[in-house]
């Protein structure tokens, strides 16, 4: 999200212009006899801070920061090439996925486990009562499988999706976890809050539960200790 906020003009190129070299790579090919589809990867920020949790696919989408802005404006993409041009495309809400060693380590539970083993305060931007869920990446895998197998199965020409565990977390709390997980001498700190963040966001995987199979087993605590013993290999 720093990135995209520091960088602007490379997120709106990168995200909307992506998107729309897809879709119209897919509408060149679409025939009578070819069928392509499109699964976009859109993210939790379409919603912005929403007034009323956990958000489902019918809550508004109000993104408040540029990213968010990006992932919107491919989601509307999306929805009218499918309307105007007959392209099977489903849009896929991710929810904070994470995971160890793999991750991008800036994000915050690879970030926070690499400052606990390192005995580095955890900086939380806000009061640490901010809420998110968040998904491992296993199971967010085995919702774009089930995206897969339904849009492949199903004529219907336009669906979207929460791939969310829909359990809140604070940021205090996800902090002080991982800090007796890695045994860690580090404490919390509270700074500032940035602008462009969503202080409050949890979704209704309902929908894809019942619609794509999606079933999220990994809980959060079960997810941090793989999270914990990839980082632990990685930085010994």
């Amino acid at each position: 999200m720093k990135i995209a906020h520091e960088n602007p003009l490379e997120c709106v190129n990168t995200n909307i212009g992506g998107t729309i070299n897809v879709l119209e790579s897919a509408r060149l090919i679409h025939t009578d006899n070819n069928y392509p589809w499109v699964i976009f990867g859109s993210s939790r920020e379409v919603y912005g801070e929403s007034p009323i949790l956990p958000v489902n696919e019918s809550s508004t989408r109000k993104a408040i920061n540029v990213y968010g802005v990006s992932k919107l404006s491919g989601e509307e993409l999306c929805k009218i090439y499918s309307d105007n041009y007959g392209l099977k495309v489903r849009v896929l809400r991710f929810s904070n996925v994470y995971t160890g060693k793999n991750d991008h380590l800036d994000r915050v539970i690879p970030k926070f486990i690499l400052q606990a083993f390192n005995e580095v305060d955890l900086i939380i931007n806000g009061t640490g009562e901010e809420i998110f869920d968040f998904t491992y990446i296993d199971d967010t895998i085995q919702g774009i499988w089930g995206c897969i197998q339904e849009i492949e199965s199903n004529t219907h020409l336009f669906d979207d999706f929460n791939i969310s565990t829909g359990v809140p977390i604070s940021l205090k709390q996800l902090a002080d976890t991982i800090i007796k997980k890695t045994r860690s001498k580090s404490i919390v700190e509270f700074t500032k809050p940035r602008s462009y963040d969503v202080n409050k966001f949890y979704a209704d995987p309902s929908k894809a539960i019942k619609i794509l199979g999606f079933q999220p087993k990994i809980t959060l605590d079960e997810g941090i200790d793989l999270s914990v013993a990839e980082l632990k290999k990685k930085s010994s």
